[in-house]
């Protein structure tokens, strides 16, 4: 069925069900409301789980340096999937650092879900979240929460990783210039 369907699922599943609800608005302007949604979710979350503790003016630099980012308001205006992959992976980010703070059987269980949704939003942040988990647990020397975050959260992700595995084949045989 996911044949030839490669990317993950979460956020067009979303828009899908969001094109449903009955707005009677243009179309396009329909589809891109998402992303701007994400786009204030992210900077919310990276108000919220990042800044929240810094004194008054880093908070305020950071958060004007964040909000007019060029980045943000160019992939908070398009619809596709960048902003909701900023929102998640900050919201994973978080969790892990969480996680490596203070390791409690809780927060490894969030961090894994979380990194589940980042995997279910776009592959490259997912993996490169479980990469950085795995390093940082590994250094903390940290095998057993590894493991499970290594293990749960692919667990949570089936049936995509086939799916991965067919992207990263495609992506490969178009580097080596076969079609």
């Amino acid at each position: 069925m996911f044949a030839n369907y490669i990317h993950p699922p979460l956020y067009f599943l979303l828009v899908h069900f969001w094109m449903k609800l009955p707005f009677g608005m243009d179309p396009v302007v329909q589809l891109r409301i998402p992303s701007a949604i994400y786009g204030l979710g992210a900077a919310i979350v990276a108000d919220r789980f990042w800044a929240r503790h810094w004194t008054h003016r880093p908070r305020i630099c950071f958060l004007l340096f964040w909000v007019f980012s060029p980045c943000l308001v160019l992939y908070s205006r398009m619809a596709r999937s960048y902003s909701l992959q900023m929102l998640v992976t900050l919201a994973a980010a978080r969790q892990l650092a969480a996680l490596v703070e203070t390791p409690r059987r809780g927060t490894l269980w969030l961090y894994s879900a979380a990194l589940a949704l980042v995997l279910y939003t776009h592959y490259i942040p997912g993996v490169a979240l479980a990469i950085t988990d795995s390093v940082l647990l590994a250094a903390r020397r940290r095998w057993r929460d590894a493991l499970v975050s290594g293990a749960l959260a692919p667990v949570l992700y089936l049936p995509w990783p086939s799916v991965l595995g067919a992207s990263l084949r495609k992506c490969r045989s178009t580097r080596a210039g076969i079609s």
